[in-house]
Formats: structure tokens, sequence, C-alpha cells
């Protein structure tokens, strides 16, 4: 009788725990976890080409992100992008920039950041560095003495490739030192103070349609350096095809890109390298019909073809 009762009750309160526990599952369910996959998904993206940088033409800073670069520049010495994802490299665009000390001394806070500062833009060009090499010289004390104690790393003036003695453009006079600026200005250097400059990278801009031409440029260049006690990176702070023969060459840029952007990769002296530039329309005074180098498309703000070659080294 005593075991019919147990049963009995058994089977009564049956339903009760059941709902109790149907409640309790409802109000409180099992917490998902995440696959594998998910937390692939969720990871951070792959690091960027620490190599690749990009100019900024024109101050539109999601092209940063678009085309994947680690570091930036726009021959200024504040950054127009401080939220960007890339690193800025601040720059002192001329003499009379490092030779005015508030203006030296804004440049110096903003390359404190990333702990580079660029030096003058083709300094041997009238309308862009303009400046001889003596003055270029004593302009370069300067840098020293306010950048090197605080642990802020030096790349050399980048001069443009032209051979010494080119007439460039027919209102100017033909220029005396070309790619051989920095070598003269490393003299003057050595007479005025007695021992050499200091530099930790060296530079130069590179515009051709011939990746060789580009290839055994910079290959002379850094021999040059090594043979005046430079054994420094090359940092490549310009470099493209012919932007100014879009008409005639539209993809006159194709083969620098697919065979010097590797070979820059691949090359252990070359530190870093800027395609120029990241957005060209066309009618900018400095670039008239120059948008066959643009990585942007600035109509649609979407990588070129080019661009998005870029976007993947």
């Amino acid at each position: 009788m005593r075991q019919r009762y147990l049963f009995i009750f058994a089977i009564l309160l049956f339903p009760l725990v059941t709902g109790c526990a149907a409640d309790q599952s409802a109000a409180a369910p099992p917490a998902k976890i995440a696959s594998p996959a998910n937390n692939v998904a969720e990871s951070s993206p792959l690091p960027r080409n620490p190599k690749k940088g990009v100019t900024l033409a024109h101050p539109n800073c999601e092209d940063i992100d678009a085309l994947q670069a680690s570091w930036y520049f726009d021959n200024q010495a504040q950054p127009p992008c401080p939220s960007a994802s890339a690193v800025y490299i601040s720059r002192v665009y001329s003499a009379q920039q490092a030779n005015d000390p508030a203006s030296l001394r804004a440049i110096i806070d903003t390359a404190s950041t990333s702990g580079w500062l660029l030096g003058f833009v083709e300094p041997n060009l009238p309308w862009h560095g303009n400046v001889s090499p003596e003055e270029g010289a004593k302009a370069w004390r300067a840098i020293e003495e306010a950048a090197l104690p605080l642990g802020i790393k030096l790349v050399a003036p980048a001069p443009s490739q032209h051979n010494p003695g080119t007439k460039i453009l027919p209102e100017y006079d033909p220029d005396p030192y070309g790619y051989t600026w920095l070598w003269a200005m490393i003299e003057s250097y050595r007479s005025l103070y007695g021992e050499k400059p200091h530099f930790d990278a060296l530079a130069w801009n590179f515009y051709d349609r011939d990746p060789n031409t580009t290839k055994a440029f910079l290959s002379a260049r850094h021999q040059e350096a090594v043979a005046l006690g430079y054994n420094l990176p090359i940092w490549v702070t310009e470099y493209a095809g012919r932007c100014w023969d879009t008409d005639k060459y539209p993809t006159g840029n194709d083969q620098i890109m697919s065979e010097l952007t590797p070979w820059f990769n691949s090359t252990p002296w070359i530190g870093r390298y800027a395609w120029f530039a990241n957005r060209i329309r066309g009618d900018e005074a400095w670039g008239p019909n120059h948008q066959s180098c643009s990585l942007i498309n600035p109509d649609t703000g979407q990588p070129t073809p080019l661009g998005q070659s870029y976007r993947d080294f």
C-alpha cells in the first residue's frame, strides 16, 4: 500500500517539476558559445605593409584606409588626418622653415609622435625646396640640434631625379645639381662643421614609365651613398609613371605598379615608398593632366584599378 501511495504522489508531482524546469529554461537560455569561425571573423585585420605609404595630394583621410597604407605624408608639418589608422610623417618643406625657430619647434613637436622627420622636398628645384647646398647644410644643422636630442630620426632632403644641368621647365634656368644636390650639401656641411651630416635614411623622388630605369637610378644612388659612408635605407617619397602624359599614355603607370612596387618590397635597402598620389583630378595647378596617377577616383571615392593593385601590396 505504501508503495502505491508513493507511486501516485510521484505521478502528481511530475508536471509541477517539469513545468518549473521549463520556466527556468525559458528565463535563462544557455549562453551561445562562439565558434572558431566567429572568433576569426571578429579578430583584428592583418597588419599593413610597413614599407607602403601614400602621398596625400588632397586631404581625403578615408583614402588611407582604402589603400591600406601604413604611413602617409603631405609635405606639411601638421597631420591633416589626426585620427587616421596610419602614421603621419611630418616634413620640413624648406630651409626657410628650418631657420624659423617657431616653425621648426612646431614641426619637431609633431615629428615626436612618429619619431621621424622628412627633409626638404626637391631642394634643387626653384618651385619646390629651392635652396643651395650651402644654405641647406646650415638649415640641416639647425634641424639636427632640435631633433636629435629628442631621438627623432631624420630622412635626408629628397632631390628630384634629374641629371645636373637639365633644363626642366622653359621658364627656369638649367638645374646645376639635379640628383647630386644631396652630395653637394654633404660636402658643404663637411666644410662648415668638419663632420658629415646626420641621416637615418636617404630619400629621392622618381617618375618614369620604365621600371628598370627607376631600379637602375636608385641602385646607383645607393652605391654612391655607401661610398660616402651612408649605408642607409632609401625612402622613395614619390614615385609613379609619367603622370603628365595621361593623354598619351593613359595606362603608363601599370608596369611601374606591377613591377616596381614588388621590387621595393623585396629590396632590403628600400626602407619605405609612397605612390604619388591618393587622388588627382587633373585640373590641379601643380598637376595638369596628371589624373592617370590617381589611386582613388575623385568622382566616386573608390580605388581606381591602379589603386586596387596598390591596396593589395
